[in-house]
């Protein structure tokens, strides 16, 4: 849920970018950008809050949300002390309901109850969905791994064991990846606009070579991309099992947050020394909240300048 960070980046370039008396502090341009015009990125960064405005809306009085606590609860997914809200701007966001001190463990979980991807691992997934050898190749590409997990769990429809997860996550996220032809020219960037272009081309020879890599039809671009917007935007790196190696985690409930990049990682893998003892994901408050305030979180090392994909 980095609904502000594309949001962010823009207004950044404006800020950096604009006459010394009208920037905050005295030094001069940080970033060194020469934007042609500042009213267009900021029209833009409103269209990008309005977009935001109609993705996952309602979310805590919907049957879908009600769905997705159930399930939660069932697969031992535990989370209190906030709630999702609306917190201005258009945007979702997750709410304190009680005092929250820093520490406050937030979200935790199983680790079968999150779904993740290392690079050692072994295809997960059925042959008559993807060919391993493809899997293998994309050992560093973790977004792709990820995104095949959530393609192959929404291709099951209600039989997914997911689903009331996969029914809560946003459905499109307007980032600049996923642009019309005219919002890319608005940019009026050029090396913004280069790098969009080329963040598609790569994405493209993906899909294109994932499709080669099923046995039946592929997915259509609107389920890569979104697939793809998902594992990007809403994964933690996390140590996996007590053995120290990385994972990359998609942690349903905590990965409903938004973003702040000046708060400190909160994601944590705690594994007890009794084998009697849950081991358990965690996710924690890294600040203290009074209620009614948004809880916001940090995946500094997930964090990207990469606006296009994030």
């Amino acid at each position: 849920m980095k609904a502000g960070i594309v949001l962010f980046w823009l207004l950044v370039l404006c800020e950096q970018t604009a006459p010394a008396a009208h920037r905050r502090g005295t030094g001069g341009p940080v970033l060194g950008f020469q934007v042609q015009s500042f009213d267009c990125i900021r029209r833009l960064g409103a269209a990008l809050t309005r977009r935001r405005a109609l993705v996952g809306a309602d979310e805590s009085d919907s049957p879908q949300w009600e769905r997705f606590v159930d399930w939660a609860g069932a697969r031992g997914i535990i989370f209190d002390k906030w709630r999702i809200g609306d917190v201005g701007g258009g945007l979702r966001g997750a709410i304190a309901t009680q005092n929250v001190r820093k520490g406050t463990v937030l979200v935790s979980a199983r680790p079968e109850a999150v779904l993740s991807v290392r690079e050692g691992d072994a295809c997960p997934l059925p042959r008559s969905f993807i060919d391993p050898a493809y899997w293998d190749r994309m050992a560093k590409k973790w977004e792709i791994r990820l995104a095949l997990l959530l393609l192959y769990e929404k291709s099951l429809g209600s039989h997914s064991r997911w689903a009331p997860y996969l029914e809560v996550l946003p459905h499109s996220f307007g980032l600049p990846l996923t642009f019309s032809e005219e919002e890319v020219a608005e940019l009026q960037y050029a090396p913004f606009i280069a790098d969009v272009q080329i963040e598609r081309l790569f994405w493209e020879q993906q899909y294109v070579a994932l499709g080669s890599a099923m046995h039946n039809a592929p997915p259509s671009r609107e389920d890569f991309y979104w697939a793809i917007s998902c594992a990007c935007s809403r994964t933690a790196t996390l140590a996996f099992g007590g053995n120290g190696s990385k994972a990359q985690v998609l942690f349903p409930a905590a990965d409903m947050f938004n973003h702040d990049s000046s708060a400190a990682p909160a994601f944590r893998f705690t594994a007890s020394r009794h084998k009697s003892s849950k081991v358990l994901y965690r996710f924690s408050s890294t600040n203290y909240y009074s209620p009614n305030r948004q809880i916001l979180k940090s995946n500094r090392h997930r964090f990207s300048s990469n606006t296009t994909a994030y």
